[in-house]
């Protein structure tokens, strides 16, 4: 899966490279961020010469020893190191995407323009037929970087992983060579009985359903739900699909798949009635 050496990748305005003991400052830099220090090897600061020579020492390393790829971000314009994206293989098709902006250049769409040249580049490695991201839910401009990447959502995993010795929930994003074009058309073929290609792509409605079913929606509903907090139409819907009920196109009653065939699910059929009407139209005051 891996190249024998480390590349160099151009594209969006950046260079991705190889670290070089010039690059001594960005890691001080990156490490008067206490999350960047909580989630990697960066030396928190004040970091002595020695912790820094470690550290990049360590990204040289992770080639040679089969973990991945380490590359540093630079402004192709100005020349300025502002931060690292990596590749980090899973196994022996996964591998998993990370990257960090130090604090006085994040807002100008580094990240972003980051994972989209390294993911394009990942996916022409031979072998390789999946790359991930998880995030904590949190950090929403970190979703945006992978979305805007082609990166696209699959759910939240529970303690996924660890930060700071902490157990964190990890929203888990994914891309993969076909564009998740083989999983959509399932779902959609399993929800409706007509394959993709048959399907009217401009069915906004449609692909919204099929977007909470297949990837686990936008929201994260469950929480809200826990909190007692207001729920949103999309609200409602992912709700529907997480306790494994099927919701037709048009908020129709729910039904519920068992061995011997489909039936309506009551209490699912009651809250959403309630809130959308018998027709499927919003019922006044409910809004």
């Amino acid at each position: 899966m891996l190249p024998d050496r480390e590349p160099t990748l151009r594209g969006e305005g950046l260079v991705l490279r190889r670290h070089t003991h010039d690059d001594a400052a960005l890691v001080r830099a990156a490490g008067t961020d206490a999350y960047i220090t909580s989630v990697t090897t960066v030396p928190p600061a004040p970091a002595t010469d020695a912790e820094v020579v470690a550290y990049i020492a360590r990204q040289h390393s992770r080639l040679p020893s089969g973990q991945g790829v380490q590359l540093v971000i630079e402004d192709e314009v100005s020349g300025q190191a502002v931060g690292q994206i990596g590749l980090m293989v899973k196994d022996a098709h996964r591998a998993a995407i990370g990257y960090w902006v130090a604090p006085q250049f994040r807002r100008r769409g580094y990240a972003g323009r980051a994972v989209r040249v390294l993911s394009a580049w990942a996916l022409g490695l031979p072998g390789l037929h999946r790359l991930e991201a998880s995030i904590e839910l949190w950090n929403v401009d970190s979703w945006g970087a992978v979305e805007s990447a082609g990166f696209i959502r699959e759910g939240v995993a529970a303690n996924w992983e660890l930060v700071a010795g902490e157990p964190k929930d990890m929203v888990i994003y994914a891309k993969v060579p076909d564009g998740h074009k083989g999983h959509e058309a399932q779902a959609r073929q399993y929800q409706t009985g007509v394959p993709l290609t048959e399907w009217n792509a401009e069915d906004r409605e449609g692909r919204n359903l099929l977007q909470l079913w297949a990837v686990g929606g936008e929201n994260d509903a469950l929480l809200r739900l826990a909190r007692g907090e207001e729920l949103s139409d999309a609200d409602l819907l992912h709700l529907a699909w997480q306790n494994t009920l099927f919701v037709e196109t048009g908020y129709r009653p729910p039904v519920i798949f068992t061995p011997g065939g489909t039936r309506v699910d009551p209490v699912a059929q009651e809250i959403l009635l309630g809130r959308f009407g018998p027709s499927g139209t919003r019922v006044p005051g409910r809004d």
